[in-house]
């Protein structure tokens, strides 16, 4: 599997946890702003990785 794709589904599980606790303890409308913000972050996240990876390899 490459990287991406395990990237995505471990993601994919964190928003889940992130949106189900936080529904839980505050209710629909916060859980659904911290989901956004965590999907933000996620993705700089996996930008920032693949222009590490990148930036390593030779020309």
């Amino acid at each position: 599997m490459s990287f991406t794709i395990l990237y995505a589904v471990l993601a994919l599980f964190v928003l889940l946890i992130i949106f189900g606790v936080t529904y839980k303890i505050k209710g629909f409308q916060t859980a659904f702003i911290a989901t956004g913000v965590a999907f933000i972050i996620l993705a700089l996240v996996l930008v920032g990785v693949i222009y590490a990876i990148t930036s390593v390899m030779p020309n």
